[in-house]
Parts: structure tokens; sequence; C-alpha cells
């Protein structure tokens, strides 16, 4: 039986040498999430909360009269047989939070879409979990991405907690996709930015 990602040479010879293993399962708090904005730069955000990583497909349910007999007694024609087929697929709104701070890129961003510059503000990104090891071990990819919603915390005189900058994205697409050759074998540090959950 074969193991989604692994190669299957190579999980002969660790099962032929006693060396196989289940695959890890990954912690929800290694990750790293890559948004470049403007000038093809790296957005410089530590995001500590990512939400709302969702793919779906519409179900449509499609009722037909056929010429077959139905009722008790079987005399009526007519049956209705109801089908559900796939229909439009969708990705949710993803949600990123981060430590407010003094930089202004998410908010510049998200102003550029208020003062209707939208159609030059789609952007697009990746967010890759590691293993215990620092490896990646698995990418999602989002795309066609903008602000729909901008929020900071709430504040207390009496509080203690670290302010967060929330923004609320649109997308298109959202997607997993193959890790390349390097992160299959590279460990430790990784070319993605944007911050270690």
């Amino acid at each position: 039986m074969a193991i989604a990602g692994y190669d299957m040479n190579l999980r002969n010879a660790m099962l032929l040498t006693g060396l196989y293993m289940l695959p890890e399962v990954l912690a929800n708090s290694r990750f790293y999430v890559e948004l470049i904005l403007d000038n093809d730069s790296i957005c410089d955000a530590f995001f500590q909360d990512c939400s709302g990583f969702k793919r779906s497909v519409d179900t449509i349910e499609i009722a037909e009269v056929t010429p077959e007999k139905w009722g008790r007694s079987g005399s009526s024609y007519g049956a209705i047989r109801r089908t559900k087929v796939p229909g439009n697929v969708k990705s949710d709104t993803i949600t990123l939070k981060r430590g407010l701070m003094n930089s202004m890129n998410l908010w510049y961003w998200f102003k550029a879409i208020e003062e209707g510059d939208w159609h030059n503000q789609y952007r697009s990104g990746d967010i890759a979990i590691y293993n215990q090891g620092a490896w990646a071990e698995a990418r999602f990819r989002f795309t066609g991405a903008w602000p729909v919603s901008y929020s900071i915390g709430d504040l207390s005189s009496s509080g203690s907690d670290l302010m967060i900058e929330e923004l609320e994205l649109s997308v298109d697409e959202f997607y997993r996709v193959e890790l390349d050759g390097v992160e299959q074998l590279a460990s430790g540090v990784n070319t993605i930015s944007g911050g270690w959950g």
C-alpha cells in the first residue's frame, strides 16, 4: 500500500532494512507564511495565527421525472429520481494575525483597495508547514488574494496581552502543492519568509 508523498523505492528499501517509520503528523505551530506585496519585497510580518484554509465544492441536487412506475399499486408513471452532482469550487476567506508593530505595509495594502486601486492589488502567497526537524513537509498556495477587512485588537489600561493586527483576505484559489526537490532534501533554514508560528 502506497503512502502519499513518499518514494516507493525508498519505502521498499526501508521496509527491507527494518528502518521504515510512519509519516510524522505535523504540528499546527510550525509554519511559515510567504506574502509578497509591493516592489517584490517579502512582507515583514511574523504571523502568529492563520485560519480559514478551506476549499470546497458546492453540491447541486437534480430531480428528474422518469417514465418508471411508482406508487403502491405500481400503476402510476413518473417516478422521481434525485441525483447529487458537484457544482462550483470555492475557497474561503483567509485570516492572518500578527503582533501590531510600526510597519504599515498591511494597512497600505488595504488602503489601496479602499481607494479604488483594487485591480493592481491581487497577490499570491504560500504557507509551508514543517516537521519537528525543521523540514518542510507540506505546502499550500493561495492566489488572487486581496484584503477585505483590517482590524486591531481591543485596548485596556489593565491589560498585558500583545496587540494584534488582523487582516482578512479574499482569495480566488487555495490548494496544496508538491514540495520541490530542495525542500524535500534540505533541512533547517528555508528561503521562505514570513515568520515561524
